[in-house]
This record gives C-alpha cells, structure tokens and sequence, in this order.
C-alpha cells in the first residue's frame, strides 16, 4: 500500500501582477489492484495448557473424565495419561479408564498458531486396586504391603517329623476338614511392620468365621514376624471347617492402628 502526494507551483503574470499559486494532490494505490487500505493480521494468542479430571481415585477399573482448561488459539491436543512418551488421545475432552491399581502423571501439550505449551501433574491419578472377588495365585496390595495367596488345600490330616526322627499324624476333630492356605507378605513401602497369621480368617457364605489353628509342620508361616522394608515371610496356615464346606472366602485385614477395616477377600473355590 502506498500514498503519494504531489505539490504543482504555478507563477502567472495577471495585469501586471505576479501570481503564485500552489496545488497539492493527494492520491493513494495499492500493487496488483488493490485500492483500499490493509490492515496487518492479528498475532495469534500463545497456547497456555491447563486441565482437570474427575475422579481423581477410586478403585480399579476406574474410569476418568478429562476436562481441557487451556486458553489461547490451539488446534492440536496430544494426551499422554501415564506420561510414558506415547500419546493416548488427540480428543480435547477425552476419558480414560486405568485398569491396573497404582499413581499415574498426566501431561498435557496443546499446539496453535502462536506455538504450544504444557502441563504435567504428577501423580494425579490413583487407581485403588479392587481388594474383593480375588482368586488363588493373585496378590493384594496396598501402598504398604502385598499379600499374595499362593494355594490353598483341603487335607483329612498332616504329618510331621520331629528332630528324633519320629513322624506324627494329625486329623480333625470329626466331621470337621483341614484346609491349609500358602501365603506370602511382602513389605513394601515402610521401615517395619509386622506379618501374622492371625490376620487372616476364613468365613462361609452365612457370615461364620473361622480363625487359624495352630500348626505344627516346619513350613508354618509365622504367628508374628517383623518385616522391614523389601522382606517377605512365606508359609502355610492352617484352619479347621466343616465337612463339606462350600462357599469360602479367605479373608486379610489390612488395617491397622491409624486406619479403619480394609479387608482383602479371595475366593477359595470349595
């Protein structure tokens, strides 16, 4: 765009007077036939990146809504729900279910005319794992602690030798079975707790609970050991139920002092 101005000097003799007279002329043009004036575009507003999820816990499978709050010009969302370099959704609202139990980053990059940014919060998600309707050969666990139950087994009796080389024979009371549990605690966030088998039990489908016996093999697992952090205590558990018992669900309380009951349940499959 152009402006042009043009300034004529005129000199006239009239009746023997001298005359002086000035012109300006002002014209404006443009290239290639434009004719009006142009205004320079607007510099797109830079992309700041902000979000929100709800829920924020709950237990496994859980299900997040994830809410974009960015503002400036964005045209492009990459979501990244556990931070692990891959992008999970290119949706500007996405959800998105965690399967698995633990804490998970969010990173969020926005893209527009003006350049991108981002967001990451760390450990804004947690999954909580499902502690009921286990099975044999699953764990639970908490921040603190994983108990895995490794097998379980109906016997009508249980040997064992003692350092004299004698072999004793055990049965159950009549019309009562053994049923024996293989268990393993593993400490695995504190400087100590402590494993007994007294925390577990056994209950039937009315309600009634069973606690452990005691059990005289060598491979019993301990009636109170102190674990510190990263050990494990392993061993089989003994309980007495009656014959022909169906419906069992072991049971493994993992509160304590501080906390109110948080009971992980297995199904024993008898």
């Amino acid at each position: 765009m152009w402006k042009r101005v043009l300034t004529f000097l005129f000199v006239l003799v009239v009746g023997g007077v001298i005359v002086i007279a000035v012109a300006i002329v002002i014209g404006t043009g443009g290239r290639n036939g434009e004719t009006g004036p142009t205004t320079p575009p607007t510099g797109s507003a830079a992309p700041q990146a902000g979000f929100s999820a709800s829920p924020t816990d709950g237990l496994e499978p859980l299900t997040v809504q994830f809410t974009d709050q960015s503002t400036g010009d964005i045209s492009d969302w990459a979501w990244y729900f556990d931070n692990d370099g891959t992008v999970d959704s290119t949706a500007q609202n996405p959800s998105h279910t965690y399967e698995t139990a633990g804490n998970y980053t969010v990173h969020l990059m926005v893209t527009g005319p003006g350049g991108s940014n981002t967001m990451t919060k760390t450990n804004y998600i947690t999954a909580t794992q499902n502690l009921q309707d286990l099975q044999v050969g699953q764990s639970a666990q908490t921040s603190q602690e994983r108990v895995t139950v490794i097998s379980a087994d109906r016997k009508t009796y249980y040997t064992w030798t003692l350092s004299s080389g004698h072999t004793y024979v055990k049965t159950p009371p009549a019309g009562e079975t053994y049923i024996f549990i293989e268990v393993e605690i593993e400490n695995l966030g504190v400087s100590s707790l402590y494993a007994a088998y007294w925390d577990f039990s056994i209950s039937n489908p009315e309600g009634y609970r069973y606690d452990p016996q005691y059990y005289l093999g060598d491979d019993d697992f301990p009636s109170s050991q102190e674990l510190y952090q990263g050990q494990k205590a392993k061993g089989l558990i003994l309980f007495e139920v009656p014959e022909g018992a169906t419906g069992l669900l072991l049971q493994y309380d993992f509160s304590d002092i501080l906390t109110g009951p948080n009971i992980a349940t297995w199904t024993l499959g008898f």
